[in-house]
């Protein structure tokens, strides 16, 4: 291709084979996939990889659960980092009353799968929790899910 780096391409074959991935383990938790993207930032010499996924019906534009990563120009993937919130309603808008959220969850690209099962299992059940009227701020399960907001987020809480 005119025109074109050759960093360009570096790497991105990786790139690719870790977004086909994190596409499989998304179908292996049974959600439907959102998008899974890339971009290239030559910056840093790599690529930023994110993806996400819903249950059925989801109504909200933010997925439901999400991962993040860096695939490098030297075709290292970086650990991943999964997101999720234990709540029905709109990310968007929970986040600024509060919300129960996987906090710390990383992972590499072989244990994604079941890492991503886990954790939509842990956040089942916490809704279902929430649902029938516990009020849950903090719980360690096979994950650490606490209670953050938007303070939280931006360290203004006090």
């Amino acid at each position: 291709m005119k025109g074109r780096k050759p960093q360009d391409r570096a790497g991105k074959e990786v790139a690719e084979d870790a977004k086909r991935a994190v596409r499989r383990a998304f179908e292996h938790v049974g959600l439907e996939l959102y998008q899974v993207q890339m971009s290239l930032a030559p910056a840093q010499k790599a690529r930023f990889i994110l993806g996400g996924a819903n249950p059925q019906d989801w109504p909200h534009e933010i997925p439901a659960l999400s991962v993040e990563f860096w695939g490098t120009t030297t075709g290292r993937v970086t650990p991943i980092r999964v997101f999720c919130d234990a709540s029905n309603d709109n990310p968007a808008m929970s986040i600024a009353s509060g919300v129960l959220a996987v906090k710390d969850c990383v992972c590499g690209l072989e244990q994604l799968p079941n890492v991503l099962k886990d954790v939509w299992a842990e956040r089942q059940e916490l809704v279902a929790r929430q649902t029938a009227g516990e009020q849950i701020h903090s719980f360690i399960g096979k994950f650490r899910w606490e209670w953050a907001t938007m303070g939280s987020i931006w360290g203004d809480e006090k």
